[in-house]
């Protein structure tokens, strides 16, 4: 695997509309172009983008997934009106292997290590007020970061299934799938990857491979932290 770095931060700000009872997250992700030459110039912005829109979705999950995503009802202070915005922002300095798979794991450990401070809400004696808020760093609170899925892609290489993929390793690859499994082993998104098709016994192993070695690997993570 690379060795990404994941810094978060938080600040207060207002729910969107639609979402009033939620907190926000806004993910940005840096590859360096000193980690491949592939990442120099545009290569590296839409490689940036597209990771930061695969690691969003994975946090904010589906309406047909319940509680394998980041509970952003937690970041809520005053309905509709305060929240904690969180920040994730990842840099890519070495390539070892995904660049998903890696950085899905490593923002669901800077989660899990954030301490968010309480606040204290004053001001308001009526909906049309403006919340006072007073932050106490002196306590603080985490959040629970074990429903939130990780990443495994899959690449098939002749008749060999491979887990985290190099990029080399990638460019000879058959096909690919990149899987979402939450901590309990159960699928939570599959893309596919590439253009040709893959059959259908193939498709199930790799699948199945993708499970056993996401269950895997967020029980290690869950035992680290």
């Amino acid at each position: 695997m690379g060795c990404p770095r994941v810094r978060l931060k938080l600040e207060l700000g207002q729910p969107d509309a639609h979402t009033p009872g939620c907190g926000k997250m806004v993910v940005e992700v840096d590859v360096s172009s000193t980690a491949s030459p592939s990442f120099r110039g545009r290569g590296g912005d839409d490689i940036s983008a597209e990771l930061a829109a695969a690691l969003e979705s994975l946090l904010q999950g589906s309406s047909q997934q319940e509680n394998c995503a980041l509970n952003l009802t937690t970041l809520s202070i005053v309905h509709g009106k305060s929240c904690w915005i969180m920040y994730i922002d990842a840099v890519v300095l070495s390539v070892g292997g995904n660049l998903l798979d890696v950085l899905s794991l490593a923002m669901k450990a800077a989660i899990a290590d954030t301490a968010i401070p309480k606040v204290e809400v004053s001001g308001m004696e009526d909906d049309d007020d403006i919340p006072e808020i007073e932050i106490d760093t002196e306590e603080t609170w985490r959040l629970d970061s074990s429903s939130i899925p990780s990443t495994v892609t899959v690449c098939q290489v002749e008749r060999n299934l491979l887990v985290d993929p190099t990029e080399d390793e990638e460019a000879c690859a058959d096909s690919a799938l990149a899987v979402g499994v939450a901590s309990t082993g159960n699928v939570v998104g599959i893309t596919k990857l590439g253009s040709q098709s893959i059959p259908h016994e193939t498709c199930k192993d790799m699948i199945y491979l993708a499970q056993a070695t996401g269950k895997r690997l967020l029980k290690q993570l869950r035992l680290a932290m």
